[in-house]
Formats: structure tokens, C-alpha cells, sequence
């Protein structure tokens, strides 16, 4: 079995937030809430957002705390916090659909195999 990529295509209408998310205290923030402090098992989201863009952060939970709570604490710069949140990530970002109103509007609009 070969790996796909699927491209999509979707707009937001006035009833769909979206937010776009640089490398920037709020972005740190909003994943501090959103992947830590989250309770996954309500499926209810920290945020009022139905799509969000960002940067795309190393996934690990323990190292994620440890290295956002240094950051709060004023004991890394976003700088050296990007670097070792992102690491081989530098250039890449993501989407999270976070309502059912998204999905329902997406295009397929191009499936390549790699």
C-alpha cells in the first residue's frame, strides 16, 4: 500500500471562525490549553474556532509541557522555544477542523499517491 495525499478545498462563511495562528506567545497558549489542559473524553473544545492554522509542533505531551511551562516562566525565549517545539517541523503548517460544519464543506480536489 502506497501513502496518499489528499488535497482540499473549503471557505468559511460568517458562521465559521478561523483562526491562523504565527509562532507567537498566543499560538503557545492556545496549545498549552488546547493539548494539555484539554479533557478529551467531554469532546468539547477550549476554543470557539471551527478551523484553526499553525505551525506544526512536536507532538510529545511531556516534552511539550515541560518546554511551554519554561517559556511561561520566562525561562526561554519564544525563539529558543520555537526551535525546540518545532524542530523538523520548521516550515510546515497544520489544520484542525474542530466542527462538523467544516468537514461537510470540504472539496476533494487532487489524490496523489507518493
Amino acid at each position: 500500500m502506497k501513502p496518499v495525499v489528499l488535497s482540499y478545498q473549503f471557505q468559511t462563511s460568517a458562521d465559521m471562525g478561523t483562526k491562523i495562528f504565527e509562532i507567537e506567545k498566543e499560538y503557545f497558549q492556545f496549545v498549552y490549553q488546547n493539548r494539555l489542559e484539554l479533557n478529551a473524553k467531554t469532546g468539547v473544545n477550549n476554543h470557539k474556532f471551527s478551523s484553526v492554522f499553525g505551525p506544526v509542533l512536536d507532538g510529545q505531551v511531556t516534552r511539550l509541557k515541560v518546554t511551554l511551562n519554561d517559556y511561561f516562566k520566562g525561562i526561554n525565549s519564544l525563539e529558543k522555544t520555537a526551535g525546540i517545539l518545532l524542530g523538523k517541523y520548521q516550515d510546515d503548517t497544520q489544520l484542525c477542523i474542530c466542527d462538523q460544519k467544516i468537514a461537510d464543506r470540504l472539496i476533494l480536489v487532487k489524490e496523489e499517491i507518493i
